[in-house]
């Protein structure tokens, strides 16, 4: 039963997408994975300057965003389940995929 008060607290999520085909059949691929020091992101559909990488942790929060796709040093990076999006300024979301940080 309530008694009236109504606290609301907001908190940031994502929309987690999993790749519908496999990555190399959408043009993208994402090695090695797991990884432990380099994630490469590979696209060859897309012009890069089109694009933007967001990576995410498992708990949802951004912990990286990039124009373009260049390969990402996560060296430093804690283990763990991320997930690593691409959009396009054109499409939006085109690519989604997990990853390990190993």
């Amino acid at each position: 039963m309530s008694n009236g008060n109504y606290n609301s607290t907001s908190t940031a999520t994502i929309n987690i997408v999993n790749a519908i085909e496999a990555p190399s059949e959408m043009g993208f691929s994402v090695s090695p994975n797991p990884t432990s020091d380099i994630l490469t992101v590979s696209n060859k559909d897309y012009l890069e300057n089109d694009l933007t990488v967001f990576i995410y942790d498992s708990q949802g929060k951004k912990v990286y965003e990039q124009i373009g796709i260049l390969p990402v040093s996560v060296e430093n990076w804690a283990y763990g389940l991320y997930f690593l999006q691409v959009f396009s300024t054109k499409k939006g979301l085109i690519f989604s995929q997990k990853w390990v940080k190993e």
